[in-house]
């Protein structure tokens, strides 16, 4: 540096420090700058927001499919509502 002076640095992750010396080795200054660092949030209020749209997906596909939450009916209860309906009579029948 000019008139015999030097500079010394030391830098880090997020951290720099620089001292400056005069010919004689007297310190003549020293600065320092550092970076903020700060965490990333929890997140648990994000959880908790995903989870209320997964829900509200899961009831709105629910009522559009006429209730996934209702109770399937067995094969055996299908095939006697069928032969219900077949004992009640087709308009085929009925026409003279």
């Amino acid at each position: 540096m000019a008139h015999g002076q030097m500079l010394f640095q030391w830098q880090a992750t997020g951290y720099h420090i620089a001292m400056m010396f005069s010919a004689e080795g007297r310190m003549l200054g020293i600065t320092h700058e550092s970076a903020h660092f700060y965490d990333a949030p929890s997140g648990c209020l994000g959880v908790v927001a995903i989870l209320i749209v997964v829900i509200i997906l899961i009831f709105i596909c629910a009522a559009m499919t006429g209730g996934v939450l209702t109770r399937q009916r067995s094969k055996a209860e299908r095939a006697q509502s069928l032969r219900g309906r077949a004992q009640v009579g087709t308009p085929a029948d009925t026409m003279v």
